[in-house]
């Protein structure tokens, strides 16, 4: 078997990396509270609303607009 092969059967024997021991989920975000801490830049905030604006305007965008509801 390939490197992938084998890679892959043993991940399957370990079993669901989602779950713990109990087979309950397991959430893969660990953030501790307060960790958040929000831009003040100016420079950065108008760098990024560019960035979005200009995804607002792809055909990308407009098709995702289109297939979810609100």
């Amino acid at each position: 078997r390939s490197t992938t092969d084998a890679r892959v059967a043993s991940a399957l024997a370990r079993g669901n990396p989602g779950e713990d021991q109990s087979g309950s989920p397991r959430s893969s975000i660990q953030s501790p509270a307060g960790s958040y801490k929000a831009e003040t830049d100016p420079a950065v905030l108008s760098r990024r609303s560019k960035q979005i604006e200009y995804g607002k305007i792809t055909r990308e965008y407009s098709n995702y607009i289109k297939a979810i509801p609100k």
